[in-house]
């Protein structure tokens, strides 16, 4: 019983230090809730436990520890018959594949994820497994499909109205424009997301992102001080929220 109370616990404080990224706190008691789970043998939280540190290791950019958790919550959404927590998870493990240079591994997954999310009748999933999936496909040089990925992406978020998704696929969208060199374009598209986020204080890793994707956009259209503005925020964003993408922002204001 002590176990089980102190799973709860820790599990909660985690992940209130997650969403508001306090990384370490978070990673501390993440780690605790699950190893209080394993003794109570609560399989319930310890998959929510597991997830999180996922998405701890995934915001920190350890990418191949960052699928293991997942691939561990995955495993235990499927035991406990939780099919919409398997999805999620699946998606979260491709994305951890993609971002650590595992593309090609985490492409069949998301078609896997995005068919059952279509079956389902899930707009809210299907938006983002097309997100995800157009994700693998820029890593895979894939420009084009990547493209269609998410402009379809953009299609169910203006159906079904998910402001949020869209404005993620529009700076996703907007790299892809950007490698292709069809720079206008993307500094269109970059710039929606950027005005969305700004308005939207709890995705600040987003908001950071899209001013990244626009001060990259912007240097390729010649124009530095405009970039430099861009990156000069996203440092600020990503330094108060302890991400290592400040680095990045940070390079950016080099002369």
């Amino acid at each position: 019983m002590r176990a089980l109370f102190a799973a709860g616990r820790h599990f909660i404080c985690g992940n209130a230090a997650l969403q508001a990224t306090r990384l370490g706190q978070a990673r501390t008691h993440s780690e605790l809730a699950a190893e209080a789970c394993r003794r109570a043998g609560d399989r319930a939280i310890l998959q929510q436990s597991y997830n999180d540190l996922g998405v701890i290791a995934q915001f920190e950019q350890r990418y191949d520890d960052a699928a293991v958790h997942f691939d561990q919550a995955l495993a235990l959404a499927r035991e406990q018959g939780q099919r919409s927590a398997e999805l999620v998870t699946t998606l979260n493990a491709a994305l951890a594949r993609i971002r650590g240079g595992r593309a090609a591994e985490a492409l069949p997954s998301c078609e896997e994820a995005l068919g059952a999310l279509r079956a389902m009748a899930d707009p809210h999933g299907v938006a983002h497994a097309l997100c995800v999936r157009g994700q693998a496909l820029h890593e895979l040089n894939r420009p084009h499909e990547a493209l269609a990925s998410y402009a379809e992406c953009l299609e169910v978020c203006e159906a079904e109205r998910i402001p949020g998704q869209r404005a993620q696929a529009h700076y996703r969208c907007a790299e892809t424009l950007r490698v292709l060199g069809r720079i206008e374009a993307a500094l269109e598209v970059a710039g929606q997301a950027v005005s969305y986020f700004r308005t939207t204080p709890d995705r600040a890793r987003d908001r950071g992102y899209a001013l990244l994707i626009h001060a990259r956009t912007s240097f390729d259209a010649g124009q530095p001080k405009e970039a430099r503005a861009y990156a000069a925020e996203a440092l600020e964003v990503f330094t108060r929220a302890g991400l290592p993408e400040a680095a990045e922002a940070a390079a950016r204001l080099k002369p």
